[in-house]
């Protein structure tokens, strides 16, 4: 565990014991940026607790989160490709810091603690898709070595908007 130089930040993979932080941030997410994620907070709100729990024990996915003292503040989903000819490959999912906590410094940590995972897992690609309008995401990404790939037009449509989703890349 790695403490952060703001607030004494600790960043750590989740386990089945975070199972009730790791529901309440998702849906936090989910619910205050719905234009951001592929998924909503109607569907998830809806979940079984073994649904949540599925999340956590999946072979193929690690969680990191970010915690302030007892609260969790961030984020990250890595989900690795489970394909013989494809397991050099990962995508990140669900970048999420507090609105109370960005600012600070806590997604680059988180990141780099996900960067961390993958070199120790042999990961050479990793691949994330952001909302075009997501400025800050967008540049946070690129200063930490992601390049643009593409672009999925009107990938995500909420409240009868579409949304177009830049897809990035960062080979390590």
């Amino acid at each position: 565990m790695l403490r952060g130089d703001y607030m004494n930040i600790e960043y750590r993979v989740l386990t089945l014991e975070d199972i009730n932080d790791y529901k309440s941030i998702r849906l936090e997410l989910l619910k205050h940026n719905p234009k951001s994620f592929g998924s909503s907070f109607e569907e998830e709100s809806m979940f079984t607790i073994e649904r949540w729990e599925s999340r956590l024990q999946n072979q193929n996915a690690r969680s990191f989160g970010a915690y302030d003292g007892k609260e969790i503040v961030g984020l990250c989903v890595l989900v690795k490709n489970p394909r013989m000819k494809m397991k050099h490959k990962a995508t990140l999912n669900s970048m999420y810091v507090k609105p109370t906590h960005r600012g600070k410094g806590i997604s680059k940590r988180l990141l780099s603690e996900v960067f961390q995972h993958v070199q120790e897992n042999k990961i050479e690609i990793l691949t994330l898709s952001v909302v075009s309008d997501n400025v800050g995401a967008m540049k946070l990404y690129k200063n930490l070595g992601f390049v643009e790939e593409g672009m999925e037009k009107k990938a995500i449509k909420y409240d009868n908007e579409y949304f177009d989703l830049i897809l990035m890349q960062k080979y390590l």
